[in-house]
């Protein structure tokens, strides 16, 4: 038997004390990236879970469709009006290319309006993901505000129909920017968080701040010396962020809290504290916890009482990671199989105790 949803946890990163602020006072959580159908679930699975009363609970599914893929049609009625006022809803960006990429999704006197302010610019086809990455800096931060603001494009139009909002997510800061082509993948990301950040204010956009995603093979940038590129990289990620949203993927082995023992995979994705030569960036402390994207367990038969063994190496690892120190909890895929009723209460309940730990 497959039990899904195995529970992983933020990483624990240092606080900018520039951006303390009240973002950071309430421990939080987040669900994300599930089947539209069982949002209704979640919802009731939530309102079970017991969940502080002030504590901000984010909810959001992928919002753009694939560049080449076949586009779905809108569901009636929309998630805000299926959570009601107590959860966050913030729709999500992925990096991969998407419709977004096609062309600027704007209505004419808007287009008249962004031509009147100078930014006529850049309303066409995006290059691939590879021919951004070739381009100049300049030009990579440029089709990465583009490419955030055509997302904000497209909740804005949705926003003027009535829809409630509260924010946006950006998935990912890629591995890539911890590897040898990282200037480029950090130069495209810092633009797209600004253009999610900024929108268009000549259409009347506000400065939005939003979740953003961390992969796990990313955190060991916030290590290397801190390059007059890497200084303005930090600081725009701390502006746009409320959370930063780290990943997680721990074995489904031994007892849980085990798992973050040092020298433990798992242990690895927290900073060092040992500093290398030169000054480095600290991370903002919007750490909600993220789940690996494939939390199932490996195939293998289990015993009746398998369910139960989940549950309590999930609170195992929630417990430790709390005592650890964290801004909040969350769940990333609630897709099938992870979509069963019993997965979704199980892992809500978990999320809601690990917030109340938090205080």
């Amino acid at each position: 038997m497959l039990l899904a949803a195995l529970l992983a946890a933020a990483l624990l990163v240092a606080l900018l004390p520039a951006v303390a602020g009240a973002y950071s006072a309430r421990p939080s959580a987040l669900v994300a990236y599930y089947p539209s159908d069982r949002l209704p679930t979640i919802v009731d699975a939530l309102d079970a879970a017991g969940f502080p009363s002030r504590a901000p609970v984010y909810f959001g599914n992928y919002s753009a469709q694939p560049r080449y893929g076949a586009a779905s049609i809108a569901t009636d009625p929309s998630p805000p009006e299926i959570a009601g006022d107590r959860y966050r809803y913030m729709p999500i960006l992925q990096i991969a290319e998407s419709m977004l990429w096609d062309r600027r999704r704007v209505s004419e006197r808007e287009a008249e309006k962004l031509a009147a302010s100078g930014d006529g610019r850049l309303t066409g086809s995006m290059p691939s993901t590879r021919g951004v990455l070739a381009s100049s800096s300049s030009r990579r931060i440029h089709w990465g505000r583009e490419l955030g603001r055509r997302f904000r494009d497209r909740f804005r139009a949705r926003v003027q129909k009535g829809e409630r909002i509260m924010g946006w997510q950006f998935d990912e800061v890629r591995t890539e920017v911890a590897g040898r082509s990282g200037r480029a993948w950090r130069e495209f990301a810092r633009g797209i968080v600004y253009g999610l950040r900024r929108g268009r204010p000549s259409l009347g956009d506000e400065e939005t701040r939003g979740l953003v995603h961390f992969s796990q093979g990313a955190f060991p940038v916030a290590r290397k010396r801190l390059s007059s590129e890497r200084a303005r990289f930090w600081p725009e990620l701390n502006l746009a962020s409320i959370r930063l949203v780290g990943q997680e993927y721990p074995f489904f082995r031994g007892r849980g809290e085990r798992r973050l023992r040092p020298g433990r995979r798992s242990a690895r994705t927290r900073p060092r504290r040992r500093r290398p030569r030169g000054p480095v960036a600290p991370l903002p402390r919007r750490d909600d916890a993220r789940l690996h994207r494939d939390p199932q367990p490996r195939r293998q038969r289990r015993p009746p009482h398998a369910r139960d063994c989940v549950n309590r190496w999930r609170a195992d690892y929630i417990r430790a990671r709390a005592r650890m120190g964290v801004a909040g909890f969350g769940e990333f895929n609630f897709m099938p199989p992870n979509d069963r009723s019993r997965v979704i209460y199980d892992v809500t309940r978990a999320l809601a105790v690990g917030v109340r730990r938090l205080g």
